[in-house]
Order: structure tokens, then C-alpha cells, then sequence
């Protein structure tokens, strides 16, 4: 199984995959155990990521080979700065805003890519892509039309998604052990 997508992969040491993917399954079962608290640590930790990554993106604009446009980094850094100090400041508050925020996106991107689906399927892509256009379509209507519901399931899916990952980090770690010993 040599492949050029694996191959940057098998760089990495052993054990920080594995710490990695510890990490996930603690994380995963934090979510599993107590959602509540769980998506309040995670919002307070996603402030934290908003504001540093501000303050970064300020500094790059003194930077004399900044690629981006210097109105873009300086609005990508008070939005950063200030989203960062909003979640902090209102820990809880926050804690349900930023997922509703994260449900109604999903909801509106579901409609976007069933619309397209449902239209390439006129295209002639199918009938199964008709299909999953509806249910995209359906579904995010459904988390647009009660976003609470979005929110109370998001951290077992958050949950599902880290447990899965964690065992494949594992598993993906006792593979490299092996390939880095041979």
C-alpha cells in the first residue's frame, strides 16, 4: 500500500498519531458522556483558536511579503479578534449560539447542494443523484426549521466523528510503528 497519498502520512512518528488519535477518543467520549459540557469547553477552545489566530493575522500584515490583501488581513483579524473575545467573554451564551450558527450553515448549504444535485440529475446524472438532492433538500429544511434539534444532535455527531477518527488514528499508528521499524 505505497501510494503518494500515503506516503507523506508514514513521515510522522508512531506515537504522535496515536496521541492524536487518544486525543480524538477522549474527546469523542467527553461528547458521548456530557454534551453540554463537552460543546462549552469545545466553544471556549474555539475563542481561544479565534482570537490567537486574530492576533496572528495582525502581525502578517507588517509582514513585507504578505501575499493576501492587507483590507482582507486586517478584516480577517478584528473579525478574529473580536469573534474570539465574544465567545470568551459569553461562554455560555455562546455555547449555543456558535453551533446554531454552525446548524443554520449546514441547513443552507444542504439546500444549496440538493438544488445542484436535483438540477445535474435533470442533466441527465441520474436518478440516484435526484435522490440525494431531495434528501439533502429535505434535510435542510428540516435543521433550518428547528435549528435546537441541530444543536442537541450536534455533539454526538461531533462525538461519532471523533471516535471513528481516534480508532483510525490507532489503528493507522500500530501500521507506521510497524513501517518505521522495518
Amino acid at each position: 500500500m505505497s501510494t503518494d497519498l500515503v506516503k507523506p502520512v508514514t513521515s510522522a512518528p508512531w506515537y504522535l498519531v496515536l496521541l492524536q488519535g487518544i486525543l480524538s477518543l477522549l474527546i469523542g467520549l467527553l461528547l458521548f458522556a456530557t454534551p453540554g459540557t463537552a460543546m462549552v469547553v469545545l466553544v471556549r477552545l474555539l475563542g481561544w483558536y479565534w482570537l490567537i489566530k486574530g492576533i496572528f493575522s495582525l502581525t502578517a500584515i507588517f509582514h513585507p511579503g504578505a501575499q493576501t490583501h492587507r483590507g482582507w488581513l486586517i478584516f480577517n483579524s478584528v473579525l478574529g479578534i473580536f469573534a474570539g473575545l465574544a465567545v470568551l467573554d459569553h461562554p455560555l451564551m455562546s455555547a449555543v449560539f456558535v453551533p446554531s450558527m454552525l446548524v443554520t450553515f449546514v441547513g443552507v448549504l444542504g439546500i444549496f447542494i440538493g438544488v445542484n444535485d436535483l438540477a445535474a440529475a435533470f442533466r441527465g446524472a441520474g436518478a440516484g443523484v435526484g435522490l440525494l438532492g431531495v434528501v439533502s433538500i429535505v434535510l435542510g429544511v428540516a435543521l433550518l426549521g428547528n435549528t435546537l434539534i441541530g444543536v442537541a444532535a450536534l455533539p454526538y455527531l461531533i462525538g461519532a466523528a471523533a471516535v471513528l477518527g481516534g480508532l483510525s488514528a490507532v489503528i493507522l499508528a500500530g501500521k507506521l510503528r510497524t513501517a518505521q521499524k522495518a
